[in-house]
């Protein structure tokens, strides 16, 4: 068995990584169901309907710029949502996430005079929490490289979503990093299915959805442009459906 401890999580909200404001997290997944049951049937019946999910964690409130106030306060509210992604036992290439784009619909505190300010975040996940893999860790990289791979085992056909969180980078006007998400059928050959907009000077966060056939091995690679020694710290993931 392969349990995880629980302090290994990782939580990444845009290009935010909130992890060390939370000690607690939920994540649920839902699917909703349709009562089926005609005349003559002598049990209930019923049919799965839509697929969903939500997110909830819990930890201290910290005021400070950039901080958790000020992260969750901007996003409550924001049409476009949020990409969030969670790794329970880390973002270590290989291991499962959660990844999704999520709307805020609870930000709270709490105070007491004896007591830490505590706060706290639900979110609805469009499309529901999708299961994957983590295909770069939250790193810095300084040079074009590429990640191991990961053996999904088999193909799957109805494509995927990949999360990009780009949460810190050192970089002057020139620099930039092309993430990609490349497959391949036998970890040997490999074909580009997903480019993100190219990093530069400012931290950011992206989703793209994958149309179609994944192959069996996946991995994400990263080519630097320019001629300085730029930082990006980044974090990148695939859920197939």
């Amino acid at each position: 068995m392969g349990f995880s401890v629980g302090k290994s999580a990782v939580i990444l909200s845009d290009q935010f990584d909130i992890t060390a404001f939370f000690n607690s997290l939920n994540c649920n997944h839902e699917v909703g169901s349709g009562e089926t049951t005609v005349f003559g049937n002598n049990d209930r019946n019923f049919l799965a309907t839509l697929k969903g999910g939500n997110l909830s964690a819990e930890g201290f409130g910290d005021f400070s710029s950039n901080a958790i106030d000020q992260i969750l306060n901007a996003a409550l509210g924001v049409a476009a949502g949020q990409i969030i992604t969670v790794g329970f036992a880390g973002l270590t290439v290989g291991n499962r996430v959660r990844v999704c784009k999520a709307k805020e619909t609870r930000y709270s505190l709490s105070q007491r005079v004896d007591g830490v300010v505590t706060t706290g975040m639900d979110v609805m996940a469009d499309g529901g929490l999708l299961p994957g893999v983590s295909l770069h860790a939250l790193a810095a990289e300084t040079a074009s490289s590429n990640s191991a791979s990961v053996d999904n085992l088999v193909a799957t056909t109805g494509g995927g979503v990949t999360n990009l969180h780009l949460t810190a980078v050192t970089a002057v006007g020139g620099d930039s990093l092309t993430v990609t998400i490349e497959d391949s059928a036998d970890n040997s050959i490999w074909a580009t299915i997903a480019t993100f907009t190219v990093l530069t000077t400012a931290v950011t966060s992206e989703q793209l959805a994958i149309a179609g056939t994944i192959r069996r091995y996946v991995r994400s690679k990263w080519v630097k442009g320019g001629v300085g020694t730029p930082s990006y710290t980044f974090a990148v993931s695939l859920a197939r459906k």
